[in-house]
Order: C-alpha cells, then structure tokens, then sequence
C-alpha cells in the first residue's frame, strides 16, 4: 500500500518526461508484434524495464483511430502511449485498465486500478488514477499528459504497478463523439493483454 501512495502522490505532483524519452516529437515505441499473428508481444527487457503492446485494436469502426497502445517502463516511469492514424485532435477519452492475474473475472476488485485521460480539443484537460481507495487527479495535467502529432503519451511512476504481482492484465479503450474502441479487440469485450 505504500507503493501506492508514493505512485500517486508522485502522480499528484505532476511528472515530466526525460528529455531522452522522445517527447515531444518522437515516439520510442517499437512495435513488436509476434511475427505474423498480431499477438500483442509482452517482455521484461534489460535492466527489469517493461514493454507490453496492443496492435490489434478492434476494427476502425469507430472513427478514433487508434492503432495500437503500448506501455515501458523507462528511468522510473511508466509511459502509456497510445498511437492514432492521424494528429490527435478533437475530443477524446482514453482509459487504460489493469488487474491481477490473468484473468479478469477471477480479480478481486481490490487488485485492480486504472487510468483515465481526457483531451479537449485535442489538448490535455484531466487524468484521473482510480484505485479501490478512491482516485488522484493529477495537479498539473500537461505534465502528466503529452500530445505529439498522432501520439499521447501519459507519465505514471514505474511502480504503480508493482502492487500487481508478477501476473497481471491489462486492456485500453478510447471513446469520441463518433465512437468507442478497444484494444485489444475482442467481440465479447473480453480482450486483455497479460504480462507475467
């Protein structure tokens, strides 16, 4: 639980991105699908950092755009950076869902937290952390938050995750005027991308 507290009042607090994550302009996200399956790839990389990948979005029905969501960890922070065919504009909701285990039906609700980021305008406007404690609105939305062309990328504190275990899962939706996606897809709305 003290993990917790620091993540979120690191959250609170407002963090900015080092100047070697590629913000704002460059998107250091690789994509690194299993060859040929779009299976969405998981790895823990040198040094313990963590990338974990959505590429199969469900189809582009929704008129948002989204083609993939990745999430690494990089010096101490974890980046969500979500991917859209065209420069981020308009207004958007982007969510991001996490939980314990492998399997969501099977997670206790005090093993869960997520994510919640609005744009306005395609600008920067609210992130909200939400745990079974209750939620954190970050006190300084564009130090949090970053709009790039046809990138977002949302600044966490690495260790939001650790009270997660070793085996987690997680999934991210964006809603707009026109629409809603997930990501991963899945017709039930079950999809999730695990790690560990």
């Amino acid at each position: 639980m003290a993990t917790v507290v620091l993540a979120l009042s690191a959250f609170l607090a407002g963090c900015s991105a080092p100047a070697e994550s590629g913000h704002p302009g460059q998107d250091p996200i690789a994509r690194t699908d299993a060859p040929g399956t779009g299976t969405p790839a998981s790895r823990l990389t040198a040094g313990a950092g963590l990338y974990s990948a959505c590429t199969t979005p469900e189809a582009a029905k929704d008129g948002t755009g989204l083609t993939s969501v990745a999430l690494v960890t990089q010096d101490g922070q974890l980046v969500l950076a979500f991917t859209f065919v065209k420069p981020v504009a308009g207004n958007l909701r982007l969510e991001s869902a996490f939980g314990a285990g492998h399997d969501p039906a099977d997670t206790p609700a005090a093993g869960k937290f997520t994510v919640q980021v609005s744009l306005a305008d395609g600008l920067p406007s609210e992130a909200v952390v939400r745990t079974p404690s209750g939620a954190s609105v970050a006190a300084r939305t564009a130090d949090v938050v970053h709009v790039a062309g046809n990138l977002v990328h949302v600044d966490l504190p690495g260790g939001i995750l650790t009270p997660l275990g070793g085996e987690w899962h997680w999934r991210a939706a964006v809603s707009s005027a026109t629409g809603a996606v997930a990501c991963p897809g899945a017709g039930d709305g079950s999809g999730v991308v695990t790690v560990g």
